[in-house]
């Protein structure tokens, strides 16, 4: 029955409702039935139409919420019965809903029995006064029992049987001609369609494809469809009259879904175009969506969708009004939007190119900007960098390491040739450390313990670490002593420190540097000049300006005793030689003078005044410096007989001397505000190793703290400055012209313009080095060369000998031996194979030096030869050839290699590079290969031009 009828509203309201509130079912029926004790039983038919023709999950999900809420809340009226298909009972599986409302309640309903099939048959007949015969019966039933869905084809049998009937009876006859259950409905379909004019079945064909729901996972089912989707009055009344399709006043359908699967042209027709009609279909909801809306633009195709409604309408299909008016308006607004799209894109188009315009524009700007920016910051960092580089100039005496990080900052702001001077200009002296207002220094030997007398009223005296020559600490402040600090000196171990101030001098224990502790206190009467301790710090030396000194036992602290009072005329300095020997500077000459009985010997004469004195560790080397510029060095081994061992002279007059705790340095300054360093390795042939320069007055007090690292000096201009020499370059007189560095040994040798060839022993990287000249050569020296493994050089002179030295000592090489008619070594090999050295020059002279030869005193032991002009080149592991056709080796010589030798370019410098290994004009470090295969590497080389 009809819900709209038994409720009085209309259909499409109620449609409505139930969509938006599928609750409202049950209340409607509610509703209906009220007063009463009937409830309400709702059937549903075909309910698998529900899974084909509603393609609306929404729709199809409110539907069903109706339906079960009707059925299953508490106080419904509602019985509900849904007539399904049994291959459409699984998609109700898919609803949990469905499944609740269907457990326990569904009845499968099956074929009917032959007697139920029997009486449906006949009873019918006999109703309207017709007879069936008895053997059309048996047939019927024959063929319809157990045919699934056989009713629907029954029904049209006995119809076509009804339109060939005799009489009142239906006869078998009349059966077989219509084609029986199995071929009655395909030949009434296929009678009408040949009927029909080419025209109508063009038309039938479409109709009968739109009556059909095609399936996807489902089969094919008849569709219901409006009667304007199918406007064909003749061909739809052809159609009604053969009863293959149901006219309703708006619907048409198919008869019989029997249709379907019986007639074969249209399973046909189905198959020829499956894609087509389920695009027709979805072409058609669109369509009526679309007109739902208003015909609104939104709901129109696009793109993919549209692309395939205009290929399938192009291949000939029959669209409806609607279908047509919905394509040709997705069409006009597809072809709208690609206007445009395209209008948008060229007004693009024009927008990026105007951008693209102006963007070049811009950056064209920008660049030139930029340029003048760029510009500006480069005169600004550079007027800049020139200021700061004038800035550090001035600073670099006072504070060289901010003097240093400003030069620095400088070239890193501007790297001008000036910034990159200056910057190099601070790396190629050592780095200082300044310390102001001071008056006085003492420096420990054997610790890095330094005391300080500060300028100012009190004169305190300060201890300051000096481990780090680049970062000195103040450890404490001597602050006990009456009337200040006048004078005061170390303990050779440094561990006692004593001061002197008016008439008192006080002994601290400086053991712990942070916290000093007077021990005695001695009045040495008329105010000292100098002071000096024993190295085990027992006496206590006082000097005077017109007097000797005088020495105090001051072992027992608490009673310091006088125990001698030495002769002289003055004392000026002082210096401990041994604990029993002073070292005093006495008017024009030194003192050394026992402690114990008062002897003493003069010596270190000089023309004037003797300004200082002072002692190497080892108990015998003095050295004596005076006004007229040299400082002489004395052995005083034995006490009664000083041996003057060297004399190295001063720019000016000398006023502060000091050995390094090893006593292979000597310092030497004075009235020219500077610092000679003098290395002592040979101490009969002391070699100056660097100047210090810095101060702006006369230096008067130098020593080596920090472990020989740094230099101490304190002057009149108020300052002390600590000079790291870990650093030092090699300073020589004059400028370098060529240089070689041995490849198997710490060893380099350099050659000046001068002639003069100096050895310089490179093996520690870090620290004072020296370069040590050849003095014993004869002349000067006009070419050179190492052997590979640095033990030897080899010289030629201008008497145009050749001689080999022995660089054991590379302070004083040994001549090994010597011959006549050398040349000069542009281009020769120097190789050792076991006791011989092997000389192979440019003029084919070829001279093998014996090392091992009797008494020590080596020579040479083959003399020169001529090949054809040349020494022959042997291959490696063999010597050159003579002459006279003899080996130089008397045959081969094993294992000796052979290295070439190449001269070196004049090289305008004076300063050999701190650096060891960085060679000028040499080839590469140990192992680097040479010029050619020949070569070994670097190392052996010659010197020379």
């Amino acid at each position: 029955m009809r819900l709209a009828a038994v409720t009085g509203k209309a259909a499409t309201a109620l449609a409505r409702e139930f969509a938006a509130y599928p609750e409202n079912l049950h209340l409607r029926v509610r509703q209906t039935v009220i007063g009463g004790d009937d409830d309400l039983l709702l059937v549903v038919d075909q309910f698998e139409e529900v899974f084909t023709l509603c393609v609306d999950d929404a729709e199809r999900s409110a539907f069903l919420a109706a339906l079960t809420t009707a059925a299953s809340a508490e106080s419904s009226r509602t019985r509900v019965v849904l007539g399904v298909r049994a291959d459409f009972l699984g998609h109700c599986g898919r609803y949990p809903e469905l499944v609740d409302a269907l457990r326990g309640g569904h009845v499968l309903v099956g074929p009917m029995a032959a007697d139920q099939l029997r009486e449906a048959i006949v009873e019918p007949a006999l109703v309207v006064g017709c007879k069936a015969e008895t053997a059309l019966v048996t047939r019927l039933v024959a063929d319809a029992a157990g045919r699934p869905a056989a009713l629907p084809l029954v029904s049209h049998a006995l119809l076509e049987t009804w339109r060939r009937r005799r009489g009142v009876a239906l006869t078998l006859a009349g059966y077989e001609e219509a084609g029986g259950v199995e071929h009655s409905i395909a030949r009434s379909a296929e009678a009408v369609y040949l009927g029909m004019s080419d025209t109508d079945r063009a038309v039938a064909k479409q109709v009968f494809l739109r009556l059909i729901a095609v399936g996807d996972d489902t089969g094919d089912t008849k569709r219901r469809v409006r009667r304007d989707e199918v406007d064909h009055p003749e061909v739809l009344s052809a159609l009604a009259a053969a009863r293959l399709v149901v006219l309703d006043r708006d619907t048409v359908e198919l008869a019989h879904e029997a249709l379907i699967r019986r007639w074969p042209r249209l399973r046909d027709w189905i198959a020829e175009d499956r894609a087509g009609l389920r695009v027709q279909r979805m072409l058609t909801d669109a369509a009526d969506v679309w007109e739902s809306l208003k015909r609104d633009p939104g709901a129109l195709y696009r793109g993919t969708r549209l692309a395939l409604a205009q290929e399938w309408a192009a291949g000939g299909a029959e669209l409806t009004a609607a279908e047509r008016r919905f394509l040709d308006a997705s069409t006009a607004a597809e072809l709208a939007s690609t206007a445009a799209e395209t209008r948008r894109t060229r007004r693009l188009r024009r927008l990026v190119a105007v951008l693209g315009v102006l963007l070049v524009l811009a950056g064209v700007s920008t660049v030139r900007a930029f340029r003048a920016e760029r510009s500006a910051t480069e005169q600004r960092n550079i007027a800049l960098a020139r200021k700061v580089v004038n800035e550090a100039e001035a600073l670099r005496d006072s504070d060289p390491a901010l003097a240093a990080q400003l030069t620095l900052a400088a070239h890193r702001l501007a790297p001008l040739p000036e910034t990159r001077d200056a910057l190099l200009g601070v790396f190629s002296t050592p780095y200082a450390v300044r310390l102001e207002s001071v008056r006085e220094v003492a420096v420990s030997p054997h610790r890095s313990v330094v005391a300080v007398v500060e300028e100012g009223t009190r004169r305190d005296a300060f201890l300051y670490d000096m481990s780090d020559p680049r970062r000195p600490e103040r450890l404490a402040v001597v602050d006990r002593q009456p009337g200040g600090v006048d004078a005061l000196a170390f303990s050779a171990n440094g561990k006692v420190l004593a001061t002197a101030g008016g008439s008192v001098a006080v002994v601290w224990d400086a053991e712990d540097g942070r916290n000093p502790v007077p021990a005695a206190k001695v009045d040495v009467g008329a105010p000292p000049v100098a002071l000096a301790l024993s190295s085990n710090g027992r006496f206590l030396a006082v000097g005077h300006v017109d007097r000797g000194p005088r020495v105090w036992d001051v072992s027992d602290r608490a009673n310091p005793r006088l125990v001698a009072d030495l002769e002289g005329g003055s004392s000026r300095s002082l210096a401990f030689l041994t604990d029993q020997v002073l070292v005093v500077a006495d008017g024009s000459h030194a003192r050394a003078s026992r402690v114990v009985d008062g002897g003493f010997v003069e010596f270190a004469a000089h023309d004037g005044w003797v300004n200082a004195v002072a002692v190497a560790d080892d108990g015998r080397l003095v050295a004596v410096a005076g006004t007229d510029r040299r400082v002489e060095l004395w052995d005083l081994a034995e006490f009664a007989r000083p041996v003057r061992v060297a004399v190295v002279e001063h720019a000016d007059t000398v006023t502060a001397l000091a050995f390094s705790a090893d006593g292979r340095m000597l310092a030497t300054a004075g009235v020219d505000r500077t610092t000679k360093l003098w290395d002592l390795t040979e101490r009969s042939l002391p070699v100056e190793i660097a100047v210090l320069e810095g101060h702006a007055g006369v230096i008067s007090a130098v020593g080596f703290p920090a472990g020989g690292r740094g230099v101490l000096t304190a002057a009149a201009d108020g300052t002390a400055r600590l000079v790291d020499v870990s650093d030092l370059p090699i300073v020589q007189s004059s400028q370098i012209r060529t240089l070689v560095v041995s490849r198997d040994r710490d060893l380099a040798a350099t050659l000046d313009v001068g002639g003069v060839l100096r050895l310089v022993d490179i093996s520690q990287p870090r620290g004072p080095r020296t370069a040590w000249p050849l003095t014993r050569h004869p002349g000067r020296v006009r070419a050179a060369a190492l052997s590979v493994d640095g033990e030897h050089v080899l010289t030629v002179g201008e008497d145009q000998r050749m001689r080999l030295w022995r660089t054991a000592n590379p302070a004083a090489p040994d001549l090994v031996g010597e011959v006549t008619g050398g040349a000069l070594l542009r281009d020769g090999t120097l190789v050792k194979s076991g006791p011989h050295l092997a000389v192979e020059s440019p003029d084919g002279r070829t001279v093998l030096f014996d090392l091992d030869s009797a008494g020590g005193a080596a020579g040479a032991v083959a003399g020169l030869g001529r090949a054809g002009g040349r020494a022959g080149r042997g291959g490696r592991g063999q010597s050159g050839r003579a002459a006279d056709g003899d080996h130089a080796c008397g045959g081969r010589c094993p294992g000796m290699g052979r290295l070439r030798l190449v001269a070196a370019p004049t090289v305008d410098r004076r300063v050999l590079p701190a650096v060891a290994g960085a060679g000028v004009g040499g080839a590469g470090r140990r192992g680097r290969p040479g010029r050619d295969p020949g070569e070994r590497g670097r190392g052996a080389g010659a010197v020379g031009g």
